[in-house]
């Protein structure tokens, strides 16, 4: 929640999580998290 609202401004009350789910690490968009998904 702390991140998506800092990044977003949006009050933690007002986030809601839907759905979570897991993704090949070639499928994530963020090259840090693509990175340590690898474990490179």
């Amino acid at each position: 929640y702390m991140e998506i609202g800092s990044k977003h401004k949006v009050k933690r009350y007002h986030i809601k999580i839907l759905k979570v789910e897991e993704i090949k690490p070639e499928e994530a968009e963020d090259p840090i998290i693509r990175k340590l998904a690898l474990g490179e």
